[in-house]
């Protein structure tokens, strides 16, 4: 973290996100922290659906409780790669790297635990 004129820099992965209302002791209120189970499994499916270009699917079309990889949904290390970007900057948590993050993309239920459990601290 390093100080930047008025701003302050947080470092999120290889992205630098600026909040200046950090400096200033405001909560962070660019993130849903209000968000239910039923919120984040719904606005998940259709970040998944948009932002990994699944054709033919339609949020409703995935299950909560399938695997995301191989003959589940059948998302490759690529996909992985975006969808933990995609969850970082849409819900503000951090997806650990390599190993520590399989648990997490095992389903969309695991998602939503791992994003719900982050966000309560």
């Amino acid at each position: 973290m390093a100080w930047n004129g008025l701003a302050y820099q947080a470092r999120i992965g290889a992205r630098e996100t600026w909040r200046p209302w950090l400096l200033y002791g405001l909560r962070d209120t660019s993130y849903p922290h209000h968000m239910d189970a039923a919120d984040v499994r719904k606005q998940l499916k259709e970040l998944m659906v948009s932002e990994l270009n699944l054709e033919g699917k339609a949020p409703s079309d995935i299950d909560d409780a399938g695997p995301l990889f191989g003959d589940g949904l059948g998302l490759d290390s690529l996909d992985a790669l975006q969808l933990a970007m995609t969850i970082e900057e849409s819900f503000g948590v951090r997806i650990p790297d390599g190993a520590e993050a399989r648990p997490i993309f095992a389903s969309v239920n695991a998602i939503v635990e791992y994003i719900l459990q982050t966000m309560a601290g």
